[in-house]
């Protein structure tokens, strides 16, 4: 029979665990915005799409590999332009001018077009002296220009002028430092520090001339593990998107190498993933998928989040003050049309009334459709609700997300949330989104 003083010692450690688990945080994932494509070889759809990349205005190119062509979107998914290259196209990159680069993985080339399809130059042929190739896959262009790309079958990486002389190469078989055994994801950041993904499952970190910096994650299915990295994005803040086909998902760290988040499994519907290949950011943070498998693009945005210190009962305010967007478009709403925002309360229980309607208990995909009536076009628009926490959530640190989703022609694209605690008191913040 246990002493008083083990159970006294048991239920402390149970009530540290327990106050541990509720003063934890979770950072909170993208979420699921919006997608396009379907399988065939139409205009905006898809045969096994790999690469995808955006240009100085914010148009999305994809590698659309089983139909051995490039095709051009706008940021919203709209098919502006598509263009044959000739074999099947694997990595693609875009310079500073708007050029894209192709790497042809059967025919062991580069190819160098405009921004609008037309054929520039090529470079590389089939061996493994500088400037060949053996199946190149990932492509991905510095702030000089200069050109990378993952030699796969040959285990190195060769970088090339924007007119494709050789430049340096590195790397040979081998799970050393420094080696690879058939690289395919490189991205490269804001300070030129060249990433690349390889069959090890291992990120390994170089700078612009091909020195070793360091490695980062291992193999597994943890959270900040690896299997079978495709793609790696970047945003703006240096955080770091690695797109992982042998976990279905998408991980999330800084810019110092600390995981942060991760979304997806396997499946078909939207935010579940087979074969995420490759990934890229825009400037406004939305992260751009290539759902291969399943032949589309999936967008992911990041919650609008604040964070509050009281329980009790909070109204929140959220407008739309958006009226452009990042390439200056006007991007209102249209008469009658319709929109949704998604409310989110993470790790919390709550009960969440919009507009006479309650969400009770954990409301994360709760859905509120804003209504039709009464909105005129080119209007900013305002929706009020509120929050109530239960008090088992009087914690210092609760987050509270939103995100708004394009529906039609009605852009709820940049917002603000606000938030007063009813009879005053409390801390509150503010996020744009």
């Amino acid at each position: 029979m246990k002493s008083n003083g083990s159970i006294i010692i048991c239920l402390i450690l149970l009530l540290i665990i327990a106050f541990s688990l509720i003063f934890v945080q979770n950072i909170s994932a993208q979420v699921f915005n919006f997608q396009w494509g379907t399988a065939g070889p139409g205009q905006g759809q898809f045969n096994q799409p790999v690469g995808i990349a955006f240009d100085t205005l914010g148009n999305v190119f994809v590698a659309d590999a089983g139909n051995n062509r490039v095709q051009k979107f706008d940021v919203n998914g709209t098919y502006l332009t598509s263009w044959g290259t000739g074999g099947v196209c694997q990595g693609i990159g875009i310079d500073s001018e708007n050029n894209v680069y192709v790497a042809d993985w059967f025919n062991n080339n580069v190819n160098k077009y405009n921004s609008d399809g037309v054929f520039v130059t090529s470079w590389g042929s089939t061996g493994n002296a500088n400037g060949q190739f053996q199946n190149p896959h990932g492509v991905a262009v510095d702030s000089l220009n200069n050109v990378y790309v993952t030699d796969w079958s040959n285990h190195r990486v060769q970088k090339f002028s924007n007119a494709g002389g050789f430049l340096t190469a590195w790397g040979s078989s081998g799970t050393a430092n420094g080696q690879f055994s058939n690289p395919r994801a490189i991205s490269i950041d804001s300070s030129d520090r060249v990433y690349v993904g390889d069959a090890t499952n291992r990120i390994q970190i170089f700078d612009s001339t091909g020195t070793y910096l360091g490695t980062w994650s291992d193999p597994g299915r943890g959270d900040g593990q690896i299997i079978d990295s495709m793609g790696i994005g970047f945003d703006s803040s240096g955080n770091f998107y690695v797109s992982e086909f042998g976990n279905n998902r998408i991980q999330k760290w800084d810019s110092n190498g600390n995981y942060l988040t991760k979304w997806g499994i396997f499946g078909f519907s939207e935010g579940r993933f087979d074969w995420p290949y490759g990934v890229a950011v825009n400037s406004l943070g939305d992260v751009y998928v290539v759902d291969s498998r399943n032949n589309r693009i999936q967008v992911f945005t990041q919650p609008l989040t604040a964070t509050f210190n009281a329980s009790g009962t909070w109204n929140y305010s959220w407008t739309n003050k958006r009226v452009t967007d990042q390439n200056g478009y006007e991007c209102t709403p249209a008469g009658n049309s319709t929109g949704s925002v998604v409310i989110t309360q993470n790790n919390q229980y709550v009960s969440t009334t919009i507009e006479g309607t309650t969400y009770s208990g954990f409301v994360s995909g709760a859905t509120y459709n804003l209504s039709a009536a009464g909105i005129f076009e080119g209007e900013i628009i305002t929706e009020e609700f509120m929050v109530t926490l239960a008090s088992a959530t009087e914690v210092s640190g609760n987050s509270y997300s939103a995100v708004s989703d394009n529906v039609g022609a009605y852009c709820l694209g940049d917002g603000v949330i606000t938030m007063s605690q009813a009879g005053g008191g409390g801390n509150d913040e503010g996020a744009v989104l």
